[in-house]
């Protein structure tokens, strides 16, 4: 009787196991953001990206928001591999039309 219980704990264990490892985790978009300020090539932007980012099995598929100082910004699009390796790329940039100063040698 004590051997059919075990049997039977095992298996509910192992199929709630298996279920909970299917399953999308979701990430705060705080925290993504972060990681992809950290990639070098956005670090003078400041980033924020989607506020769940669910990940799966497969990975993630996610877009975020670089904003610099003068209000231009870019779109990027990132992509998280299930070995954890990130992947971003910029889609879209609009950059703020530059006003010229008195006595600036960029007009």
């Amino acid at each position: 009787m004590y051997s059919f219980a075990a049997v039977g704990f095992i298996a509910i264990a192992a199929g709630a196991g298996f279920y909970m490892s299917q399953r999308a985790t979701v990430a705060r978009g705080e925290v993504m953001a972060e990681t992809v300020h950290g990639l070098g090539a956005y670090g003078t932007l400041a980033i924020t990206c989607d506020d769940t980012i669910p990940i799966s099995v497969d990975g993630a598929d996610f877009s975020c928001k670089g904003t610099d100082t003068d209000g231009a910004y870019e779109l990027i699009a990132c992509s998280l591999k299930p070995t954890g390796a990130l992947a971003c790329k910029t889609t879209e940039e609009h950059r703020a039309r530059r006003t010229p100063k008195t006595g600036d040698a960029w007009k």
